[in-house]
């Protein structure tokens, strides 16, 4: 299941037939431990501040399962 926030990004993936979801990476629609594994490529994380950063990683923690890794494509590792 793909989640973004973005309209258009999402119509894009439905066309070519992938499941998605409208969602806000700082509030994640999905059950405790049930992904294996998240994967955020070009992120937001990192500019929501310090509380809004600090809701996005709880939300991923709650939502993998106990081993599951989250894979995070981090563009301005500086900032």
């Amino acid at each position: 299941m793909g989640l973004d926030l973005s309209a258009p990004l999402l119509a894009r993936a439905v066309a070519r037939g992938l499941a998605v979801a409208r969602a806000d990476m700082r509030q994640l629609p999905v059950r405790a431990g049930s992904c294996g594994a998240v994967l955020s490529l070009f992120t937001a994380f990192g500019y929501f501040g310090p509380e809004g950063d600090a809701r996005v990683a709880a939300g991923v923690a709650t939502a993998l399962a106990p081993g599951g890794h989250w894979f995070l494509d981090y563009l301005d590792a500086a900032r």
